[in-house]
């Protein structure tokens, strides 16, 4: 590991006054704020507020932004701040904080503003310096945060006591069940002796997600929401994309055990005052677009809508395919779908069509077995198009078929179906 603690030089390149190792005592008897970088102590580091805006204060709104994971460490100094071009453009007060276990080393570009061993308080120490200000001051915070970053804002929304509305994308909901290489990289940066002993047995990788937990837990590090309520005081706007294995790793935890109300192709809202939007932005990982980012936090920050308003409009706007899920959509409690067969002389084609009121089939995964006196015969797997074709006499004899609908949650509907 290559020491990353901060060079005080680094923060020159922010060009804006830095208030130097303020306690968080201090920090909470301060009467009022001026724009700049205040550095609260944080064990070996800060916790670093970027504050901008505060010198003529013309809202009520506060933007609060959270850095995810930084793509790029060559050359480029700590702290890191996000969310400023943004923010000048919306004319709203910011604060921009950066996480202070980032600081540690510069290999790590990722740590969910979560602590380390020198400070296991980093989110509450946070959460009480954003009520401080926020109370002080009248105002209604927006925290804003992507992936990792996301994490971290909705971690705020279950401590924070003020009122707020949290505005998230793609995020993680809990730290172990992200990629176990950034996790491994953090708990060798966060908890150097406690991990280093046991990533030198060179581990498997379910064994390096089940010590992690069992470090944080020790550690008394909050690294999972999964369980936790959004305060009653948080609205909250979850947007997540399709195609991000983030559905099924981390949407998917978060909505157990809650109600679930559909509102619109692609939104949904919850029961602890939480909207979902489901987007199609591209593959993987990709988040909204910036100007769909900028025109929410716009429409958040004027008070012009809810969460809820801003969920089912984004869904016609966007003009997405319908996303059908098997646990809140009534009418696939019925599955009986329809079968048409089209044999040939080497190949058969099955097409497999959903009864009309599925709605849509555009966002199913559909995967078929078939059978001949009961014995599997052959095996379709899960596919885009609900039309299969079976070469080279696969399908001969065949008598029933067995047919999986998948949704993007990966939850699952099956019909047995038996040809005459």
């Amino acid at each position: 590991m290559h020491s990353g603690l901060v060079n005080l030089n680094s923060y020159s390149q922010w060009n804006t006054d830095v208030y130097d190792e303020i306690s968080i005592d201090d920090f909470c008897c301060l009467s009022d704020f001026k724009n700049g970088i205040y550095r609260i102590s944080s064990g070996k580091v800060t916790i670093d507020f970027l504050l901008n805006g505060f010198d003529k204060i013309k809202s009520d709104v506060c933007l609060v932004f959270f850095q995810g994971a930084i793509t790029n460490r060559n050359n480029t100094l700590p702290p890191y701040f996000t969310g400023m071009g943004i923010a000048e453009k919306l004319g709203h007060p910011f604060i921009s904080i950066a996480d202070p276990t980032i600081s540690l080393d510069d290999s790590l570009t990722l740590s969910w503003y979560a602590g380390n061993k020198d400070d296991s308080l980093v989110p509450y120490k946070i959460a009480r310096l954003l009520d401080y200000v926020a109370n002080l001051l009248g105002f209604k915070l927006v925290l804003i945060g992507g992936s990792g970053g996301g994490f971290s804002v909705l971690v705020q929304s279950c401590i924070l006591t003020s009122k707020a509305t949290a505005i998230v994308w793609n995020p993680q909901t809990s730290i172990e069940n992200y990629s176990s290489r950034f996790v491994s990289n953090y708990m060798k940066v966060a908890f150097d002796n406690d991990w280093v002993s046991f990533i030198d047995t060179k581990p498997k990788e379910d064994l390096i997600k089940h010590k992690a937990v069992e470090i944080l837990r020790e550690r008394k590090i909050l690294h999972s929401i999964l369980g936790l309520n959004i305060s009653y005081n948080i609205e909250l706007l979850y947007l997540q994309n399709k195609d991000d294995w983030h559905v099924q790793s981390h949407l998917k935890p978060f909505l157990k055990n809650r109600e679930i109300e559909r509102i619109s192709r692609t939104s949904f809202y919850l029961d602890d005052n939480a909207a979902l939007h489901i987007g199609d932005w591209g593959k993987g990982h990709t988040p909204p677009p910036k100007e769909v980012i900028k025109d929410i936090i716009m429409q958040v920050a004027d008070s012009t809508k809810s969460v809820r308003e801003i969920a089912y409009n984004l869904s016609f706007d966007s003009h997405d395919d319908f996303i059908p899920l098997i646990s809140v959509d009534s009418e696939f409690k019925d599955f009986n779908p329809s079968l048409y067969f089209n044999e040939g002389r080497e190949d058969l084609t099955i097409n497999v069509v959903l009864p009309d009121n599925f709605m849509a089939n555009e966002n199913f995964k559909c995967a078929i077995y078939l059978y001949r006196n009961n014995e599997r015969m052959h095996v379709c797997w899960y596919q885009d198009e609900f039309k299969f074709k079976v070469k080279g006499g696969g399908g001969q004899g065949v008598n029933a078929v067995k047919v999986f609908l998948k949704d993007i949650f990966g939850d699952v509907l099956s019909k047995f179906i038996s040809l005459k």
